[in-house]
């Protein structure tokens, strides 16, 4: 028997929106995402193929793995769309992850037809002070590269490359790996190797 060590909540209809518009602010807030999030009635975004107990399972995974956590998760699930300035929408799932005491670790947002990673942010680490060395620029490629395989987003696409060189800024590193049509972003601290964001985007995808 598989002991699930956290909880989903599904956001009703009439709270959807201002939850999912209050994660999409965030984000593009933090990391300057051009994305807008909506909400609408099933018919009208349509079925997802993935089911809020299934991304609720694959985001507590990514979580854990994330904030090195071990607490009983709470999960908020919502599922919407994001629209992109030429009209496109994908029918995605939003995640917020918190632990027993409802303190925020994570928010994540995955493809609702493929069960897809696109976007996770840890929430509420605390920004460190140089207490070591800084890594250096193959070993930050190589901590960002070991995250990517973690979560699943090295085997979204072949044949991964550096676009440039891993920068260091605020005690974190900032890696752009890209494949043929995708590219990745990976932030994570220069002193933990914690990571702070990642995100996957096809050339073209709305997000």
């Amino acid at each position: 028997m598989t002991l699930k060590t956290f909880s989903v909540k599904t956001v009703s209809n009439k709270s959807k929106r201002a939850w999912l518009c209050t994660v999409a602010i965030a984000t593009i807030a933090v990391y300057g995402t051009g994305i807008a999030a909506h909400t609408s009635r099933a018919a009208d975004i349509g079925a997802s193929a993935l089911s809020a107990q299934q991304v609720a399972e694959k985001s507590a995974a990514a979580c854990r793995m994330m904030t090195d956590t071990s607490s009983t998760l709470q999960q908020t699930v919502a599922n919407g769309y994001v629209a992109g300035v030429d009209g496109t929408r994908q029918l995605v799932w939003f995640v917020e992850c918190t632990d027993a005491q409802h303190i925020d670790l994570s928010h994540s947002l995955w493809d609702a037809e493929t069960g897809k990673l696109l976007c996770a942010i840890r929430v509420g680490a605390r920004q460190t002070t140089r207490q070591s060395r800084d890594l250096s620029v193959a070993r930050a490629a190589d901590v960002a590269w070991q995250w990517m395989r973690t979560l699943g987003v090295a085997s979204t696409a072949p044949s991964w490359k550096l676009t440039r060189r891993p920068t260091l800024g605020r005690h974190r590193w900032h890696v752009v790996m890209r494949s043929t049509d995708t590219t990745a972003i990976v932030v994570f601290d220069n002193s933990t190797t914690s990571l702070m964001y990642i995100s996957v985007r096809k050339d073209g995808a709305t997000i």
